[in-house]
């Protein structure tokens, strides 16, 4: 839980994720005194962590709803998460299951409170998730934009036989890719929509490496069944460019925020 500078006509903002116990007491007071405009946090804050209410969480929860009567909207970012990441799909739990429990969150604040969801990913069998969590009402507004850009270029790879046929990924490496240096590797992020694809993908790819390149993080991959400190480290490590190919599954798509506004 931190203090961020001013932001453009929107004043001070708090942001909230996983802070040292001794910033909490001093920021939740700013918070509940109103110093702050914006909130911005993530969804598990708002509710139960290893069985019991953080602090943010049970400013929401106060009796006197003072604090709760002033927020005038919820903004939520990468929205299409609540489906991604916060049910259960292909027989495996969700990565985020607080996103699966908005619909209740949301009763915490007024009906006067706005609610917004933003997102790029909005397919028709996701938004009927998202509409249905986010319990919103028939005469709501859809604002739909392009988000083609000039800087954009789209482009298809045909696969041949089954996506399981993992050939098809050897154009990740470059054709005239000489491994020196192996920053020459596009970074890449590979979808998968099975767990054991991921992991299976991520091998092949692995071994079209020299054997001098293998074994040092130039491909990985990333998944919900893992440990929270190894996606954490894998995250930053493809941030950082030391992996170039990464193979995720869905829930990777974003990394999603609540911003709260009053």
């Amino acid at each position: 839980m931190k203090t961020l500078p001013m932001m453009p006509n929107c004043g001070r903002c708090a942001y909230l994720c996983s802070p040292p116990m001794r910033y909490i007491n001093n920021v939740t007071q700013k918070i509940v005194d109103g110093h702050f405009q914006n909130i911005i946090t993530t969804m598990e804050s708002m509710g139960k962590h290893d069985g019991h209410f953080g602090k943010f969480a049970l400013i929401l929860r106060n009796r006197d709803r003072k604090f709760v009567n002033c927020i005038k909207q919820l903004q939520i970012d990468e929205a299409q998460t609540i489906y991604t990441a916060g049910i259960a799909k292909h027989n495996q739990p969700p990565f985020q299951p607080a996103y699966s429990k908005f619909d209740v969150i949301q009763l915490l604040f007024p009906k006067t409170t706005t609610v917004m969801a933003f997102s790029a990913m909005f397919p028709p069998h996701i938004l009927n998730v998202v509409k249905k969590k986010m319990t919103i009402p028939p005469d709501h507004i859809f604002i739909q934009r392009s988000s083609n850009r000039p800087n954009v270029t789209y482009a298809t790879h045909e696969a041949v036989g089954l996506l399981t046929n993992f050939r098809n990924l050897s154009f990740l490496l470059p054709a005239n890719f000489n491994f020196h240096p192996p920053m020459q590797i596009p970074p890449t992020v590979i979808f998968h929509d099975d767990i054991k694809e991921c992991s299976n993908a991520a091998r092949f790819v692995e071994n079209l490496l020299p054997i001098p390149l293998c074994n040092l993080g130039l491909v990985k991959h990333y998944h919900g069944l893992m440990s929270q400190d190894y996606l954490e480290c894998m995250y930053q490590e493809f941030q950082a460019g030391l992996c170039r190919i990464l193979h995720t599954c869905p829930g990777m798509e974003s990394v999603s925020q609540l911003l709260l506004y009053w």
